[in-house]
């Protein structure tokens, strides 16, 4: 297919128009004013050659909003990007950008020597696009870029890609709902079987439920409003925090035998592991998604690699601690219960990991939000549907229960006594 050419008409603070080229662009723009809308901010201090916004599902008129202001006159230019064209954007090197700078199209090819540009633009053509900003300056300066960016669809201020997260969070709501109900009733159906961990860990799904039902709040509020209020955002972050922290912790002294090994819990090395890095693991969570900031990316993976590493070594510990426990272990009942925990152990290490590796990956891949989130949530929910599986129908760790045959008494002689307690005892004599 020919390239083509496609010129963009955007407006500046100084009042001239301004073209911007684009090539395998399929798409017009022309100068709107805007409202604001969907709100970004960006801060970076930097030498950088590009500066890599987020993109945004635009729906037909879609519009956006950039505004960039800096410490000292810069020479910038805007491209807009599609999926396909920044897979190549990403890799061009600098005589490539060069070459894009070099581009006089117009006599107002760029923004020079200017310290507060703003840039007001309509989308014609449906379609997920990705700003980005060129740093065209022939010496490169170390320069303060404050970025201000406002998306917006026609009738809502919501990616066109997020539009059905409110309703596949309550989806999901309802599904942790259903699995509370059926925890419960396990719980009341064998209760001479239900232990501590049993309870603890029913404690998870609900408050995953509600969890749900914030962010899908959340998600209604900024397709409405464009914005979420503190206090439900506070909530919101709040109560992820928590459901994060005590999955976390839970499934680590799951995994180090409380509840089935042991009945009461022991500050034991393990388990103090647990109660440290959990909340430090939970953070991690809040931080997501990351952006296309370098520095934040460094940060961000360097802190979820150390702790989720620091995790997977407890677990790992308490797994191969077990196993060399039950390689020693004589009692069935003992061996029975042991090789129960170490299977739990082995699940939570598998799905925790498949988690991890699943996010990295959709990052890499910047998989659309509610891809990663119905993904995200099948995984989780895969994992308590998992536990439900070890822990109902309690019979799996009831080895109290012991097979072997009672003792047989024949031709024995009965005495009855009143003493000492007034009440009466029958004791048993066998016949020698």
């Amino acid at each position: 297919m020919r390239k083509s050419r496609i010129y963009v008409y955007v407006a500046l603070h100084h009042d001239f128009k301004k073209h911007v080229y684009f090539q395998n662009l399929k798409m017009l723009l022309f100068f709107l004013p805007l409202s604001f809308s969907v709100h970004k901010l960006y801060n970076i201090k930097s030498k950088i050659d590009y500066i890599l916004l987020d993109n945004f599902g635009f729906d037909t008129n879609g519009s956006f909003q950039i505004k960039v202001k800096t410490d000292v006159p810069s020479t910038i230019s805007l491209f807009l990007v599609n999926k396909v064209e920044f897979g190549s954007f990403i890799i061009l090197r600098d005589d490539s950008l060069k070459s894009l700078c070099n581009q006089h199209i117009a006599d107002y090819n760029f923004t020079s020597n200017l310290t507060d540009i703003k840039w007001s633009v309509k989308i014609l053509e449906f379609g997920v696009y990705r700003p980005i900003i060129i740093n065209c300056q022939k010496k490169k300066v170390s320069t303060n870029y404050v970025i201000d960016v406002n998306y917006r669809n026609v009738d809502s201020f919501l990616d066109y890609r997020d539009e059905g997260m409110a309703s596949n969070y309550i989806t999901m709501s309802l599904m942790y709902s259903s699995l509370t109900i059926a925890w419960i009733y396990n719980i009341y159906l064998f209760p001479s079987f239900s232990i501590n961990i049993n309870f603890l860990l029913g404690l998870l799904p609900p408050i995953k439920a509600i969890s749900n039902v914030f962010n899908a709040i959340s998600y209604e509020s900024c397709r409405i409003n464009d914005y979420v209020s503190n206090d439900i955002n506070r909530i919101t972050n709040a109560i992820i925090f928590i459901y994060s922290f005590l999955t976390l912790f839970f499934i680590g002294i799951a995994a180090n035998g409380y509840g089935v090994l042991q009945t009461r819990f022991h500050f034991t090395q393990e388990n103090i592991g647990y109660l440290i890095i959990s909340p430090f693991l939970s953070l991690l969570r809040l931080m997501l998604p990351l952006s296309f900031d370098t520095n934040e990316i460094i940060f961000k993976s360097l802190y979820g690699g150390l702790v989720f590493s620091i995790y997977l070594v407890l677990l790992k510990t308490s797994i191969s601690s077990l196993m060399k426990i039950h390689d020693l272990a004589t009692d069935i009942v003992v061996s029975q219960k042991i090789h129960f925990v170490i299977g739990f152990g082995i699940m939570s290490y598998i799905f925790l990991f498949c988690w991890a590796l699943f996010k990295i990956v959709s990052f890499c891949c910047e998989l659309d939000n509610n891809i990663e989130m119905f993904i995200s949530e099948q995984i989780e929910f895969a994992f308590f549907t998992f536990t439900a599986f070890f822990y109902f129908f309690k019979e799996r760790y009831s080895g109290e229960v012991s097979s072997s045959p009672g003792i047989e008494i024949e031709d024995a002689d009965l005495y009855m006594l009143n003493e000492p307690t007034n009440h009466d005892f029958i004791f048993v004599s066998n016949k020698s």
